[in-house]
This record gives C-alpha cells, sequence and structure tokens, in this order.
C-alpha cells in the first residue's frame, strides 16, 4: 500500500516536471548597434507565454546593455532592420498563428520591467514597428521573446608588416644558427 502510494506520488512529480515549459533560443551573430557589434539571444518558453521572471530568473536584476528609454529605442530600431534585412526567427518557441515579435528590456524594478516590442516585418504581423515604451509585471506572460546582448569583442590580428619583421629575424635567426654549425 506506502509502495503504490510512493510511486505514485513519484508519477505525479514526473508528470509535473514535464509539464513545466523549457527555454529556446536562438541567436543573431554581428548585429550593428549604436557603434557595437553584438550577437543578440532571443530567449522564449516553449509554451504559450514567456514571463521576464521565466528568462531572467525571479528576484534577480540582471545587467541591462540599453539602460534607458533612449538608447533602448534605437537599439530596437536596428534590431528590428537587422532581423527583416536576414529574415531571421525572432520567436524560437513560437508556435502559434498570431503576431509574433520580440521584447527590449531597458529597465527593472523588483517587481516590473519597462520595455519595446518589436514587431518585425514578417507574414504573420499585420502591425509592424516598434511599440511606445511599456512596462509589465515581471510574472506577467507573453508571447514574445526577450532578446540578450553580448559584445563581441575583435581580436586584433597582426598588420602585414609586423608579420614580414617577424619573418626576416627568423629568418637571421636561422641563418646564424646555421653559419655558427
Amino acid at each position: 500500500m506506502k509502495l503504490s502510494r510512493i510511486a505514485a506520488s513519484l508519477a505525479a512529480l514526473a508528470l509535473a516536471a514535464s509539464a513545466q515549459a523549457a527555454l529556446v533560443s536562438s541567436t543573431l551573430s554581428n548585429v550593428f548597434i549604436g557603434g557595437t557589434v553584438y550577437n543578440v539571444t532571443f530567449i522564449q518558453d516553449d509554451s504559450a507565454t514567456t514571463s521576464f521572471d521565466d528568462v531572467f530568473g525571479a528576484g534577480t536584476a540582471p545587467v541591462l546593455t540599453f539602460e534607458n528609454n533612449v538608447t533602448g529605442l534605437a537599439a530596437a530600431n536596428a534590431l528590428r532592420a537587422a532581423v527583416e534585412a536576414t529574415g531571421f526567427d525572432s520567436a524560437p518557441g513560437y508556435g502559434g498563428t498570431e503576431e509574433i515579435g520580440f521584447n527590449l528590456v531597458f529597465g527593472v524594478t523588483s517587481t516590473s520591467y519597462s520595455f519595446y516590442t518589436v514587431r518585425p516585418d514578417v507574414e504573420l504581423n499585420a502591425e509592424v514597428g516598434v511599440s511606445a515604451e511599456a512596462s509589465a509585471l515581471r510574472s506577467l506572460g507573453t508571447p514574445w521573446s526577450f532578446v540578450t546582448f553580448a559584445a563581441v569583442t575583435e581580436t586584433p590580428l597582426p598588420e602585414p608588416g609586423s608579420l614580414a619583421l617577424v619573418g626576416l629575424a627568423l629568418a637571421g635567426l636561422g641563418f646564424a644558427g646555421r653559419r655558427r654549425a
């Protein structure tokens, strides 16, 4: 009797765990926004809605790339243009037939966040563009994905003249070593 209750409890836990939605993401690389190149990741729940807390964690204060409505709006417009130019799927977990888009967050408090919703020019979107600045509760679900930004750091390549000097120095060392032998 006890064993069947334990088995039933375990089965219920497994079912609850499998019912939880998973986050899915896709990354658009090398997006130029305001003089900086970013890799932009679109994160979305694979269920009907995603909340800020689903993506960034409840009670956290993530570091935002764009920290006010002015830089946020400029980034939203630049990112919309990049998504449209490449045909990139900015809603990786979306499976519906409604309008799609993504949220660019530029402000966070302990209970809410400020954002722009961006609707790229894709077949499902009757309304295209960047919405007016808005705010919502962190736990409120939305059908749109959220974006995160990672600045691309470039590794400087040596100039051809520097490479030639290094090659000449190595050749000189080789010749000097051969001459001694």
